[in-house]
């Protein structure tokens, strides 16, 4: 590990302060000036970046029983439990092993109803609208209305518009304790953390009433929080856990991806030209999982955006006993760092990085491009178990609202802001006109 060409820092703060001052852009300059394995101290200890897809595999697919995620997760545990995304080893192969059937094309179709109801509540909310000032609070919305509905079968106005703002408060806390230098005990009674805890307690009261309500019947079972409870294999608790992470990662995502693929198309009329033609000759009278051969522009559209805006904008992962990779040793305990927005930007990997070109994907699948060059759902046995729900729920999402809408937007430029997932701190806004 010693002899990997490393980014050369300054006394006691090392490459802490460059890092934080660019963490989009200092993995992508640095690997071109040191190469696809760099390491980069920081206070916390050594970070081995890697580009190399070799060395991705052994760490991601060959060997993930002794990559395990990074601490920088300690805090998504702390915030969302025990669930599918913070478990590791025997607890999250037994979690995955019950999940992974809820998420294959059977399963979706019986959420297909949550995806067209949300998606329909959002468009009759808009009809009354001609200015929209923020794009992602009402792509937001519309994420969280979703996933009130097909993880818990209830709207968002009934409990979910309080869902909502208690998921926010949830991820507004991981945001700022993710941005510390230095991790600060969870017991320091900030006002920020005190708010936290009381909005995660509020969530585990509302899981509890929908918990009841599906014990007595009162609930359809075509939501993902009576296939858990009716699997017979998770107890209270870890239902609690995995609806908290489906409901938190899984509508933030799906929220920033909705608004990074509008800005992208907004800003290449070209490209939303060709979307708005295939949408709009697609009668599209009921969501089926069958949806997405249907329109393959507006997936390769989609996919595209996710290279240049993945959510997932990095992985992390540490090893649990010492390792060599292609003759490296790592020593136990090191940081791997797989920093997905650097290479889905790396020049060598894709012609023209930073162009929004959808026919890099139009008729292709993943396995035409270099393995781990693309990655936005992750890999190996710990990628997305939630990939195809999330582009059903995109697909049909910008169907219907070019179908509905002739949209613009004056804004041009974005500045990115990667917190848990990759945001937008520039407001986008967008003009609505009904057709």
């Amino acid at each position: 590990m010693n002899n990997l060409p490393r980014h050369k820092g300054v006394p006691i703060f090392k490459s802490t302060f460059p890092l934080l001052g660019d963490l989009l852009g200092f993995p992508l300059q640095q690997s071109q000036k040191l190469g696809k394995v760099f390491r980069a101290d920081v206070l916390l200890g050594p970070l081995i970046y890697v580009f190399d897809s070799n060395w991705i595999t052994h760490v991601l697919e060959t060997h993930p029983h002794n990559y395990i995620k990074s601490r920088q997760y300690d805090p998504l545990k702390f915030a969302l439990g025990n669930g599918l995304l913070t478990s590791d080893g025997d607890e999250w192969k037994a979690q995955r092993k019950v999940l992974q059937p809820m998420f294959m094309k059977d399963s979706i179709a019986t959420l297909c109803k949550g995806i067209e109801q949300g998606t329909a509540s959002t468009i009759n909310r808009w009809k009354h609208k001609t200015e929209i000032p923020h794009l992602n609070h009402e792509t937001n919305l519309l994420a969280i209305d979703i996933a009130s509905r097909c993880f818990f079968g209830i709207e968002a106005k009934e409990r979910g518009a309080r869902l909502a703002e208690l998921i926010e408060e949830i991820n507004h806390f991981l945001m700022r304790y993710l941005k510390i230098p230095i991790p600060i005990p969870l017991s320091t009674p900030l006002p920020f953390i005190r708010r936290f805890k009381a909005a995660r307690k509020e969530v585990y009261q509302l899981i509890n009433e929908v918990r009841h309500m599906h014990n007595n019947g009162e609930l359809a079972s075509d939501n993902m929080i009576s296939m858990l409870i009716d699997s017979g294999q998770f107890d209270d608790e870890l239902v609690r856990d995995e609806i908290i992470t489906f409901m938190a990662a899984g509508h933030e995502t799906s929220s920033n991806a909705l608004t990074f693929t509008l800005f992208a198309l907004l800003n290449n009329p070209e490209h939303f030209e060709r979307v708005k033609d295939e949408c709009r000759a697609l009668n599209l009278s009921q969501l089926s999982v069958d949806t997405l051969k249907d329109l393959p522009y507006t997936v390769a559209a989609i996919k595209e955006s996710l290279r240049l805006y993945p959510p997932a904008w990095t992985l992390g992962r540490r090893n649990l006993e010492e390792d060599v990779i292609q003759g490296h040793t790592i020593k136990r305990d090191t940081n791997i760092i797989i920093p997905t927005y650097a290479i889905h930007r790396h020049p060598e990997f894709w012609p023209n990085p930073d162009t929004y070109d959808p026919m890099r994907f139009f008729g292709k699948s993943e396995r035409d491009f270099p393995k781990f060059t693309y990655l936005p759902f992750g890999g190996g046995p710990r990628f997305c178990i939630g990939q195809h729900f999330a582009m059903l729920e995109l697909t049909h999402a910008i169907h219907q609202i070019v179908t509905h809408f002739d949209i613009s937007s004056p804004t041009k430029e974005l500045e990115l802001d990667p917190l848990i997932t990759l945001n937008s701190k520039t407001p986008i806004h967008l003009s609505l006109k009904p057709r």
